[in-house]
């Protein structure tokens, strides 16, 4: 008698694949890239780079204003 393998099949929801497909870190699809980021180090943005939360004047990175004083 032969043993069967069980067939599991996973199924993903349109959301959660589109998900998965931002967070890689080689788009699956060449036009989903992210476009490239031309800011320079004196650049002052409202939202750190890296946890993207609003950043007051006080609290931003003096080695780098784009960033928070936490992330960098």
């Amino acid at each position: 008698m032969r043993n069967k393998k069980d067939n599991k099949t996973i199924t993903i929801s349109g959301v959660d694949l589109l998900n998965a497909m931002e967070n890689a870190k080689t788009p699956l699809n060449p036009f989903l890239k992210k476009k490239k980021d031309n800011s320079k180090n004196g650049d002052m943005f409202l939202n750190c780079r890296s946890c993207k939360q609003i950043i007051t004047n006080d609290y931003r990175s003096r080695l780098d204003t784009r960033y928070c004083a936490d992330c960098l």
